[in-house]
């Protein structure tokens, strides 16, 4: 057996453990979270096209929420129905997501062995095999965060701005996701003023634009 034929051998087990942790009893396993009713309350509005939450109708609570995995849910509810099922199944395939592109990222930066070690140990790790079991919406973090990385790291050194581009888009994305995001913009601001500086006068507004076009259309619904 050659080491690549070994290595997708062992990454392909490793996924399947993973998955296994991740998408086992997804329906009863962890019992329901209150934020996780909150997610599928805002996901199930927006699936019916009506500002309402819960038991309130014309409700704008869901203006006080970044929307993009709350669309994401919608549309999965809008095909298959509403229930915690879809839900959680959204995060933990998030969170198999994460896992395949931490092994792709850290094969670029540090090898293949240190990659299936970090794939292993995340597989494995209870508190991500937990939190992508549950519909929170901030699971979409970290694949967003590993490409984001991964575009800074490719674009450290490269002429052109393409890579500098994914981890825009990325990091724009991320602050769709979830407001936790705002950590990751100020990471990308600072490292890009190192690597990158004269990028940064195009790249930061850029990511920003996402979520001040966002803002400023619900701002100006509710007006």
């Amino acid at each position: 057996m050659t080491t690549r034929t070994a290595s997708a051998v062992l990454l392909a087990l490793t996924l399947a453990l993973a998955a296994f942790l991740r998408l086992s009893d997804l329906g009863e396993v962890p019992g329901w979270y209150p934020d996780e009713g909150s997610n599928i309350a805002i996901a199930e509005s927006l699936a019916c096209g009506k500002p309402g939450y819960l038991a309130f109708e014309d409700s704008y609570f869901i203006a006080g929420h970044v929307p993009l995995v709350y669309y994401e849910m919608a549309l999965l509810f809008r095909w298959f129905g509403v229930s915690i099922v879809w839900a959680r199944l959204l995060t933990a395939a998030l969170g198999l997501l994460t896992l395949l592109l931490l092994f792709l990222v850290v094969d670029q930066v540090s090898g293949r062995a240190v990659a299936l070690a970090a794939a292993a140990f995340f597989a494995v790790y209870p508190g991500a095999a937990l939190l992508s079991r549950m519909a929170f919406t901030y699971n979409q973090l970290a694949p967003l965060t590993l490409l984001a990385l991964y575009g800074l790291w490719r674009g450290r050194e490269g002429t052109g701005s393409g890579w500098i581009l994914l981890s825009v888009v990325c990091v724009g994305a991320a602050l769709l996701t979830d407001l936790a995001a705002v950590g990751i913009l100020v990471f990308f601001a600072v490292a890009l003023l190192f690597i990158k500086p004269r990028a940064l006068l195009w790249a930061l507004p850029l990511a920003v634009l996402p979520l001040a076009a966002w803002g400023i259309a619900i701002w100006a619904a509710a007006g």
